[in-house]
């Protein structure tokens, strides 16, 4: 088993971080998941109003960002919970 983690190491300054994958991962769920949740809304939506997620565009924006953020991942490192 190696015991030497081999992940880049996290960004030192605010702008490195700005910069990183670490910042942008999660982004580019958020924006994702958004864009997939107005989709749901626009061209499947809910006519009859008993849709809770699609009865208004912020809803599905939201939820949709939301589980894109979760579906994408946290920024965490793999080797910092041993």
């Amino acid at each position: 088993m190696e015991t030497e983690c081999r992940t880049k190491p996290r960004p030192g300054s605010f702008r490195e971080f700005l910069l990183s994958w670490y910042f942008w991962k999660p982004v580019a769920g958020i924006l994702a998941g958004a864009f997939s949740g107005y989709l749901l809304y626009f061209f499947i939506g809910c006519g009859t109003g008993a849709c809770t997620v699609d009865i208004s565009p912020l809803g599905s924006i939201l939820t949709g960002g939301t589980l894109g953020f979760l579906v994408s991942g946290t920024p965490c490192l793999p080797c910092a919970r041993r």
